[in-house]
């Protein structure tokens, strides 16, 4: 076993020692300790953005960690099924600095475990192409994310590509 995963299994077992409510006190604590510019940076983008809940410290709305602590609680088992099917120690380091930034607010880990070789999600390792290729982007707001895949690919790795916003 090595550090990525003893990492992963202690923190695996610390979540699973733990009932919701507490799971949201600790990251709720973990977020009170950030420097004031992070808490609100976080604040602003998600009560922008909105996946996972609002953020709004001065009106004592956190969703965001509410929801958190839920999805860690139910499914913590979960993620360690996943992680314990995955062939490649930078997708179980992926998994394990998400978790830890979920859980800690955990910068360090995520900022090494971000892939700067490729752009955003096309690791040409992992993400494989053929002239049969059917892309869905579910968030396409500015189309950055084809026009990366194009970059990526080239225009003839593809047979159809759908954009929502």
């Amino acid at each position: 076993m090595n550090v990525i995963d003893r990492n992963f299994y202690a923190l695996a077992e610390e979540i699973s020692g733990y009932g919701e409510r507490e799971l949201y006190y600790r990251i709720r604590i973990a977020y009170d300790l950030l420097p004031e510019g992070t808490r609100k940076s976080l604040a602003d983008f998600f009560n922008k953005f909105g996946y996972w809940g609002k953020l709004d410290p001065a009106n004592r709305i956190y969703e965001e960690i509410e929801l958190k602590a839920q999805a860690l609680y139910e499914h913590i088992a979960d993620f360690t099924w996943v992680y314990e099917r995955l062939n490649d120690y930078r997708s179980k380091k992926t998994l394990y600095a998400v978790l830890s930034n979920w859980f800690r607010y955990d910068f360090t880990t995520s900022a090494e475990a971000k892939e700067n070789m490729f752009d955003d999600y096309f690791d040409l390792d992992l993400v494989k192409c053929s002239r049969e290729e059917v892309i869905a982007d579910l968030g396409a707001y500015t189309g950055d994310t084809v026009r990366a895949y194009m970059r990526n690919y080239g225009e003839d790795c593809y047979k159809r590509i759908y954009c929502y916003e």
